[in-house]
């Protein structure tokens, strides 16, 4: 059941596809994704607002 008023569309797109034995990651920005990836996963970047520094850029 979900109980929060902000639902990120690609994130139930991806659950509502997974099924038994899915894997999902949930990681701050400093995971190496590209290692992990496979042919069916889907990354999901959590920009709530636009212009917002990613975790590789400096200050």
């Amino acid at each position: 059941m979900l109980k929060t008023p902000v639902i990120h569309p690609t994130i139930m797109e991806a659950l509502a596809r997974s099924g038994h034995f899915a894997q999902v990651v949930i990681a701050d920005g400093n995971l190496p994704v590209g290692a992990m990836t496979g042919p069916n996963s889907t990354t999901v970047h959590l920009n709530f607002r636009p212009g917002l520094l990613d975790a590789l850029t400096s200050s």
